[in-house]
């Protein structure tokens, strides 16, 4: 069985230095959460600590590597029972693998540095490929969490280790983003994303932050605070809203209006808040599909109402209307379908009926995005509007106010579930009637009508942004999390 990942990272700071950073295996662990421990020996064991430091010149083909993941129980086993594994390929600035053998088959590990096309900054590239039995990314690895770590993270340790005094000034001078409820899957990834690229980051939550990276102010969402200080930053601000809890949970009538509140309410204080603010540059309001019964329905669009069909979660549209209705008027609205992506919660659970081989007997559009994908999408939309209200001297909308964020090509659930569970798409599947699967639903407070039901969308990110996909159909995307 074989497995493959290539992540991308945009990192503000010049490729010689990160190249420098890759060269320096002491400083492995410290960029990556994913690594424990990275010990350079000698062919007796000898620890090799000046290769170690960085202080014996680049890697060099064959130099062997002790790489120990930080997961406890695999990283414990992997430091007793795996042998080193050792350098394969070197390209002196641009290029650095290694390799670790297995019972029949490898984990390969290979960096690639690209000189940004604007000349400030470097794309770092990441390729896992893992070989043979323990191959298969759902069964796991030997290297265990790096398969899933997340590389933005990585590009964020790395601004903040190697950036010099000419980068942070010119952090300063560029507008805050602000994330409102940036403490899930997605505002994290985006917010390290951000901090990548040489931004300065503030989140604003209800709950603790255990993520050192990313500076975070409280705020109830509600009343007006101490937070609102951040829109008097003298370089601008940029607002991402993302606040509300998930939507996986049954959709009850309190949920509902728990929703409301996160979210509409939300909307207002932050707007309230603006208006104290020396200069607004960018303002990103983060919606969501409006799924349907009709199987059969239109294609859904840009322009497309909420309230467009027959709704499958009673009060969604018009939560969802109010909810867009919140946003200032040239803020950019971002409906965002599904996110699929390695950690992502709520794939586990798709994972999981695709691999008992069993599919409800209603067969509904699946319109989904790859969470990479979603966040260059929102990425894009903000350096945009910000370069647009910089040459007008004012908040500008975007020529489309709505952005269906959603991957070019939706398919039918039956086919997402195949290519789900297994690599060429091919087996059989068992039908189960829907009925069960809400009462199923029912039971662990799952909101069955997300999977029974949903909406063919048809994406216009790229009309309005520019080249954003790297994973345009499910095929590839399922490989790089399957």
């Amino acid at each position: 069985m074989s497995f493959q990942r290539v992540q991308q990272v945009r990192v503000a700071i010049p490729r010689e230095a990160v190249w420098g950073a890759l060269m320096t295996p002491d400083v492995w662990p410290v960029m990556d959460d994913a690594v424990q421990r990275c010990t350079p020996v000698a062919e007796d064991g000898t620890v090799l600590a000046d290769v170690a430091a960085g202080e014996a010149g680049d890697l060099a083909v064959g130099q062997r590597i002790m790489v120990v993941p930080r997961a406890v129980a695999r990283g414990t086993v992997h430091a007793l029972t795996a042998p080193p594994a050792r350098v394969v390929e070197v390209v002196e600035g641009f290029r650095f693998a290694w390799q670790q053998d297995q019972p029949g088959g490898f984990t390969r590990v290979t960096w690639s540095l690209i000189d940004s096309a604007d000349g400030r900054g470097t794309i770092v590239e990441r390729r896992i490929e893992a070989q043979g039995p323990l191959g298969s990314a759902a069964r796991g690895a030997a290297f265990g969490g790096l398969l899933d770590s997340d590389l933005s993270k990585v590009g964020a340790r790395l601004f903040e280790m190697l950036a010099e005094e000419a980068e942070h000034d010119a952090a300063q001078a560029l507008p805050l983003v602000v994330i409102a409820g940036g403490t899930g899957f997605l505002g994290t990834r985006l917010a390290h994303t951000l901090l990548a690229r040489g931004r300065r980051v503030v989140v604003l939550s209800r709950q603790r932050s255990t993520d050192a990276l990313v500076p975070r102010r409280e705020w109830d969402g509600v009343s007006q605070g101490e937070w609102t200080e951040l829109f008097a930053d003298p370089a601008g601000v940029s607002v991402v809203n993302m606040v509300g809890p998930r939507m996986f949970k049954k959709a009850t009538a309190e949920k509902m209006a728990e929703l409301r509140v996160a979210r509409v309410t939300a909307a207002r204080a932050l707007s309230q808040a603006a208006r104290k603010a020396k200069r607004v540059t960018g303002w990103i309001h983060a919606s969501a599909l409006a799924l349907t019964t009709d199987a059969n329905a239109a294609e859904y669009t840009a322009r497309t109402s909420p309230g467009w069909a027959p709704e499958s979660v009673p009060g969604m549209a018009a939560l969802l209307r109010e909810w867009e209705a919140a946003a200032p008027s040239n803020a950019l609205v971002v409906r965002t379908a599904p996110v699929l992506g390695s950690g992502m919660p709520g794939l586990a659970g798709l994972k999981a009926v695709a691999g008992a081989r069993v599919r409800p007997d209603v067969d509904p559009w699946f319109s989904w995005i790859h969470v990479e994908d979603w966040a260059r999408i929102v990425v894009h939309a903000l350096l945009m509007q910000e370069e647009q209200t910089a040459d007008a001297g004012a908040l500008q909308a975007l020529k489309d106010r709505v952005v269906v964020a959603a991957a070019p090509e939706p398919l039918r659930l039956s086919e997402a579930l195949r290519l789900l569970g297994s690599a060429s798409g091919e087996g059989w599947q068992v039908q189960v009637p829907a009925g069960l699967l809400r009462a199923a639903g029912q039971l662990v407070g799952f909101e069955p009508e997300l999977l029974l039901t949903g909406v063919k969308a048809r994406t216009n990110a790229t009309e309005v942004l520019g080249p954003v996909f790297e994973y345009p159909n499910f095929e590839r995307a399922a490989a790089s999390f399957r």
